[in-house]
Order: C-alpha cells, then sequence, then structure tokens
C-alpha cells in the first residue's frame, strides 16, 4: 500500500525555511519556551500560568480556563510524567462538565499544544485541523483513519503512518510547521478571500522571490 500523495524531505525543508521568516510566530515559540523553563514544574498556578498563555496565543477556545488549569493539575500529578503516553493527552483534553452542562467537552488541540511546549516536544505532537487534514492529504482514505473519541491516539498512530511510509526523520516541530504552513496555503489557492492566518495570508499573496519558490517546493510543483 502506497501514500495517495508523497511527502518529501524538501517540502519539510520549504515549511521551515518560510516559518523561520514569521517573526512573530518565531516570537511566541520562543516565549513559550521561556515559560516552560521558568515554570518546569506542575502546581497550580504554574499551570493557569501555561494555560492561560496557550490559549491566547493559539486561540484554542477553552473558556473555562482556570478550571481547565485546575483539570490539568489533577490529571498530571495523579501519573509519572516521564512514562506517560498519548493517552495523557486524551484525559487532559477531557475536561469535566459542570453541573448545568449536558455533554463533556474534549479540548484535544489545547491538550496536545500544553503536551508538545511543557512536557515533551519530541513525544506530543500538535494537533489541529491543519495536521489532520494534511495527513489524510498524504495518506488518503485508504491508510487514514478517523476516531473522534480517541482523536489524538489516532492522531498519533496516522502521523507515525506518515513518518514509515515516506521514510521521514524530522523532528515532530518540523512536521507540525508543514502541516500549518502547508494546510493553510492549500486552503488560500482554493479560495484566496478565505479565513487563514493573517501572517500567512501576507505571505501567500505577496511573496518575495525565494519565498515564491519555497511556496512552489511546499507543494511540491
Amino acid at each position: 500500500m502506497e501514500l495517495k500523495r508523497p511527502l518529501y524531505k524538501s517540502q519539510i525543508e520549504a515549511a521551515k525555511r518560510l516559518h523561520d521568516n514569521l517573526n512573530e510566530w518565531t516570537d511566541s515559540e520562543r516565549v513559550l519556551n521561556t515559560i516552560s523553563n521558568k515554570f518546569p514544574k506542575f502546581d497550580k498556578d504554574s499551570m493557569l500560568i501555561k494555560s492561560v498563555i496557550i490559549n491566547t496565543l493559539y486561540s484554542t477556545n477553552v473558556m473555562a480556563i482556570a478550571r481547565m488549569a485546575v483539570h490539568l493539575n489533577n490529571v498530571i500529578g495523579k501519573i509519572d510524567i516521564n512514562k506517560a503516553g498519548p493517552e495523557l493527552v486524551e484525559k487532559m483534553a477531557l475536561l469535566p462538565r459542570t453541573k448545568s452542562q449536558i455533554k463533556v467537552r474534549r479540548f484535544h488541540s489545547f491538550s496536545a499544544k500544553f503536551a508538545h511546549f511543557f512536557i515533551d516536544n519530541d513525544k506530543f505532537p500538535i494537533l489541529d485541523s491543519y495536521a489532520e487534514k494534511m495527513l489524510k492529504y498524504h495518506l488518503g482514505n485508504k491508510l487514514y483513519r478517523s476516531d473522534r473519541s480517541k482523536r489524538y491516539m489516532v492522531f498519533i498512530e496516522n502521523l507515525n503512518r506518515l513518518y514509515r511510509y515516506s521514510e521521514l526523520k524530522c523532528s515532530y516541530k518540523l512536521i507540525d510547521h508543514y502541516f500549518w504552513i502547508a494546510g493553510q496555503y492549500h486552503r488560500w489557492l482554493k479560495k484566496p478571500d478565505g479565513q487563514v492566518n493573517i501572517m500567512l495570508k501576507e505571505l501567500f499573496s505577496n511573496p518575495s522571490g525565494s519565498e515564491a519558490k519555497y511556496l512552489k517546493q511546499l507543494i511540491n510543483i
């Protein structure tokens, strides 16, 4: 069985080149690394600070962020974090409902980003809609698996499948850069007036000579 669309090293490298020129985004990642270093523990206060900054920088739409921080503290406080796997993100994502709520809500994107930046970026890749769409773009219907009840664990399975079939050796951080930029570039190509990141819309609309070259490499033209 083969990938529907191969993923090449040149595409990952093109995404890195483009990402490195997005000053606002690289600044955000630098701030997250600083927060991680200054607040290495997972006590109540540190959890709240980390939760607020992830929710703000990434617009992960967690309205009850203080309650989420308490929930994360409860989840992480009961485990050996060094031995944790993707099931940890599933537990973190499941915010217990209040008495007035009918359904339990899951915040996979928030939890994956929290784990990536504050627990282990080599173990926990970032999950968002662009990452899922690009995985399906490359894997195709025959290789791509979907299960909303175990969204992050299935995401890891799909990602590992892409790594295996593409023989990739890059970090999760680099594959995230590719998913994020390429996913939005595909959307922009189909609908230039559609909703994409403001920084990326400017890049796609008015690329420099070198950026135009990287954009072509990004989608393997």
